[in-house]
């Protein structure tokens, strides 16, 4: 959980000026066989 965390911290962008800011993050999953129906990562869904 703690590296997910940082990388959406690092995928944002936080300035006092705009009232707060956004975050933007496209997670990308290697499955194995090409068979996305046998893998979806429980991190990914939450």
């Amino acid at each position: 959980f703690y590296l997910h965390s940082r990388l959406l911290e690092r995928s944002s962008r936080l300035t006092a000026e705009a009232g707060g800011g956004s975050i933007t993050a496209l997670p990308i999953i290697e499955t194995q066989a090409g068979d996305v129906s046998a893998y979806i990562p429980t991190n990914v869904i939450s």
